[in-house]
């Protein structure tokens, strides 16, 4: 029973980084797209932002499906933070070359703000699982003694 309930409690996990991913890239890049644009009045504004968030929404649903469970992945290597910062930079690089095949308005301002954000949540990823690994190992180091 405890397998099962772990499994589960391991897959909400990766389908909530997943989530938080997706929402917070697909806003991150309606707002790079508001900044690039040249607009004039606050519909035009608008509907940059609804062009952004439109146009970043398919793929940041497919890429955040594996890119959460691939960065848990990285946490068994010997050097996490490392790995998991260079496959942020390579998908980085993958979306601007999505969003500039696409044709979107603003490629660069939308990538470059969510790059940022990328690394963030990323590095936060890495730290939050990081410190659920060490409390696990002092869990187990602790109930060994007792």
């Amino acid at each position: 029973m405890d397998s099962v309930k772990s499994r589960v409690n391991n897959i909400i996990s990766k389908v909530k980084w997943s989530a938080f991913y997706m929402a917070s890239f697909t806003t991150l890049y309606g707002f790079g797209n508001t900044v690039g644009g040249d607009s004039q009045s606050l519909d035009e504004t608008v509907e940059l932002f609804k062009e952004g968030v439109v146009t970043s929404l398919p793929s940041s649903f497919f890429i955040n499906l594996f890119y959460a469970p691939v960065v848990s992945s990285l946490q068994e290597t010997k050097h996490p933070r490392l790995y998991s910062n260079l496959f942020c930079a390579a998908v980085n690089v993958g979306v601007y070359t999505l969003f500039s095949s696409m044709g979107s308005e603003n490629p660069l301002p939308m990538v470059a703000s969510g790059a940022t954000l990328g690394f963030s949540l990323t590095n936060l990823q890495v730290s939050k699982e990081q410190n659920k690994k060490q409390k696990n190992l002092e869990s187990q180091i602790s109930s060994n003694y007792l």
